[in-house]
């Protein structure tokens, strides 16, 4: 049985832009697992860190609005809340086609 909150809202959009799911850097997967002391390498989807934390969907969209915020985040930002340097950021998380943004 699946239960639904009131009010939530799932959005699925596709930009028809192929992704190279190898490259990707999955940071907001990676700030919610270490926000609550996990280990985020290997966690490549949600679910793995909901099964790590043993957490509800109600768990899960309390961590969400706790840790993320709606806004972009900056090279610093996400160095900040990973903990490592801005080299580490490029080497170890970004892509050949991410580096050189913002």
């Amino acid at each position: 049985m699946c239960t639904w909150k009131e009010g939530a809202v799932f959005v699925i959009s596709n930009c028809c832009v192929e992704m190279n799911k190898a490259a990707s850097s999955h940071y907001n997967i990676r700030m919610l697992a270490q926000a609550r002391g996990l280990d985020p390498r290997g966690l490549l989807k949600l679910s793995q860190v909901q099964t790590e934390l043993k957490a509800s969907l109600e768990e899960m969209l309390v961590l969400v609005d706790e840790v993320l915020h709606p806004e972009s985040y900056s090279r610093e930002d996400i160095c900040k809340v990973l903990d490592i340097t801005s080299e580490q950021l490029c080497t170890e998380l970004l892509s050949a086609n991410t580096q050189h943004g913002g």
